[in-house]
């Protein structure tokens, strides 16, 4: 598992806090609050649902099926059968517990899929899209494939992660990720973090909670990384207006905690 989530961009000093912190633990995978697929069957071993969605933007309905294994652990195979006929397929492999949501990041009527793919340690996810009429995994252009909304268990102190998108981001359009930690008092605003002193991280009064947003818009089968910023939180200030920090997936019908 990835250890890390913080992104490097460039440090901006606004500052901001949390008086009341999260408490880090590993956690396991999300409940979804929004019913994530439209049916599921289990036959043997093997376990199959479907989820509804217009993957091409022609006001149509086309359907993603996820057929996979009931182990925790299993490779997933997914087949797009669009309205018109076609049908496109890939396989993720070895996913966590899997769950599927439909997204319009972009809204721009042409609809995602965000899919579940871990949950032990921390929550991961991976965005998959209508590519030049191949289903694939979209790539971020600063970073791998795949984003978190629950901060690894041994990541830092206190750590959140988000991935947002629509009313829950601010309104922003696109893709949001953010992430904070708990910082001491004698962090030097470096990015990425190297904050050793986790106890006086948690032990600082007022305490101090360092942010990253990446603002994400999908091009094609890439999400393209259009702002990032960063700041501190001190004490009871409030959060910045659009930037989440409750480890949380919200991202239209996606909707689940960490």
């Amino acid at each position: 598992m990835v250890t890390a989530v913080l992104l490097a961009v460039l440090f901006a000093g606004t500052g901001v806090l949390r008086h009341a912190t999260p408490e880090l633990k590993a956690l396991p995978p999300p409940a979804a609050s929004a019913k994530p697929a439209d049916t599921t069957s289990t036959i043997g071993s093997a376990r199959s649902f479907k989820v509804s969605l217009d993957l091409d933007g022609d006001g149509r309905q086309d359907e993603a099926t996820f057929v996979g294994s009931d182990e925790v652990s299993a490779d997933w195979g997914v087949t797009a059968l669009l309205a018109n006929g076609a049908r496109t397929t890939i396989t993720l492999p070895v996913v966590y517990n899997v769950a599927a949501w439909p997204v319009d990041v972009n809204a721009d009527d042409r609809d995602e899929l965000i899919v579940r793919t871990g949950g032990n340690t921390w929550t991961t996810g991976a965005l998959l899209v209508l590519d030049h009429g191949a289903l694939v995994t979209a790539q971020r252009s600063d970073a791998s494939d795949f984003f978190g909304w629950n901060a690894h268990s041994m990541c830092c102190p206190s750590g959140t992660a988000d991935v947002a998108c629509g009313p829950a981001a601010g309104g922003v359009g696109g893709l949001v990720i953010t992430t904070s930690q708990l910082v001491s008092p004698a962090w030097d605003g470096r990015w990425p973090i190297t904050d050793a002193n986790a106890a006086a991280a948690f032990e600082a009064h007022p305490p101090r909670r360092a942010w990253e947003r990446t603002i994400y818009r999908l091009d094609g089968a890439m999400l393209v990384a259009v702002h990032d910023d960063r700041g501190l939180i001190v004490d009871d200030e409030p959060d910045p207006p659009g930037v989440p920090l409750h480890n949380t997936l919200d991202c239209d019908a996606a909707q689940a905690d960490a």
